[in-house]
């Protein structure tokens, strides 16, 4: 643990930054890094830590720097002086923009937008996230370093930069057998976002019986995925009319909120890693009998149920730029390799509510935590993408975030979570 631990700490650092390779194990990394970071803001939560406490450990990931100094005064000023940060925001907004992106590497900026994203201050990480972006395209565009052309691609699909992300993968990225793998599903990945067709005998439901199973049952249907948000309108006939409805965590149809808000009908449930887990410990699950198909994030969560189909779930978290998936966004990739006919997200607002999810799906409500971790701009760019290129279809409460620009959408979560 202490190796990791340095490594982790060292990542940080620009003489570490060549060994960023979105197609090997830094992804992982990165998620344990903000976990880490997460740990360390959450003593100041729990009032277990002084800000001064909380703001030193937070430097030793950081090589030390006058910008850094002025980052962490200013995430200081959110927590004791509200009044006074809420005045000076702006100007410090504008401040990064000035910035070159060269005062950094990628990594710093994507952490340090990490961090202002937990304390809640989403307008500043999205400014600090756009930095990254700069940096990653400064020095990747005419780059041979191979993992700098991986985090290109990785910056292109997020930006929908179709030129880009073709020229990478097509043309420049020297395929190596360690990581060939992650490239032919960074070659999914981009079929899927810009609307390439899919050469399915190279793909995994050529060689794996669950997903050609999979690949039948889906092929040619109009599928909607229905988030467990509280939508303001009532969008239920129109979710039970297509041939296949999509829940996250179905625990049964007494679960269900309204048949008006979520529609009756279910036919495949993606189960995320947590309530896997406890569906394998549950004495009463005979609710998975109402459904055709069960998904699961994780294969060790494999249910074990007679006349049961089953699968796990592809996975494309390590080629997005920032962040882990939400349950939509991970569900939406994955069907995307199976041909359907249509598939539209339904009651899907990105926490962009006071009402979260429908009463009987969760008792937790998502917070700052939830919203660093996942990155909402990864998010919604991908659904974005998605959208405008009429890959996927979204209802009318999620179009009218799509259409707002992103610093629009952060000004709103720093009204809804301010800490």
């Amino acid at each position: 643990m202490d190796l990791i631990n340095s490594i982790v700490r060292g990542i940080t650092s620009s003489s570490i930054y060549s060994l960023y390779n979105p197609f090997g194990k830094s992804h992982t990394i990165e998620m344990f890094r903000y976990r880490q970071m997460l740990s360390i803001i959450e003593g100041l939560i729990n009032n277990t830590q002084k800000i001064d406490q909380v703001l030193s450990s937070l430097g030793g990931f950081f090589d030390s720097n006058c910008f850094i100094a002025d980052f962490f005064s200013v995430v200081r000023i959110k927590n004791e002086q509200q009044d006074l940060y809420c005045t000076n925001k702006i100007d410090y907004i504008n401040q990064i923009r000035k910035t070159s992106c060269t005062t950094l590497n990628s990594f710093q900026w994507k952490a340090l937008s990490f961090i202002a994203n937990a304390f809640g201050m989403h307008q500043i990480g999205y400014a600090l996230r756009t930095k990254a972006i700069e940096h990653i395209y400064e020095v990747g565009s005419d780059s041979k370093n191979f993992n700098a052309i991986c985090a290109l691609f990785t910056a292109a699909i997020d930006q929908g930069d179709q030129e880009t992300a073709k020229e990478i993968l097509f043309r420049r990225i020297p395929i190596r057998k360690n990581v060939l793998k992650k490239v032919k599903r960074a070659e999914l990945l981009f079929c899927m976002v810009f609307g390439f067709d899919i050469n399915t005998k190279t793909m995994w439901y050529s060689r794996n019986a669950e997903d050609r199973n999979f690949a039948e049952f889906v092929k040619g249907k109009r599928v909607a995925i229905v988030s467990p948000g509280l939508p303001k309108e009532k969008p239920g006939n129109e979710i039970d009319s297509f041939d296949l409805v999509v829940r996250i965590n179905y625990k049964g149809k007494n679960a269900l909120a309204n048949r008006e808000i979520t529609g009756s009908k279910t036919n495949i449930s993606y189960y995320n890693a947590l309530t896997g887990n406890k569906l394998q410990s549950m004495l009463d699950k005979d609710f998975i009998y109402d459904l055709e198909y069960v998904v699961q994030k994780k294969a060790k969560n494999t249910l074990k149920m007679q006349n049961v189909r089953v699968r796990t779930m592809r996975d494309f978290a390590s080629l997005l730029f920032q962040g882990s998936p939400n349950m939509v966004q991970r569900i939406l990739l994955d069907l995307l390799m199976f041909n359907a006919e249509e598939i539209k997200i339904f009651n899907t607002n990105f926490y962009l509510s006071n009402n979260i999810y429908y009463s009987g799906y969760s008792d937790t409500v998502p917070g700052l935590r939830s919203l660093a971790l996942h990155d909402k701009t990864t998010q919604i760019n991908l659904i974005r993408n998605l959208w405008k290129n009429e890959i996927c279809k979204v209802d009318r409460e999620c179009e009218s975030i799509l259409l707002m620009p992103n610093e629009e959408i952060m000004e709103e979560y720093e009204r809804l979570y301010p800490r």
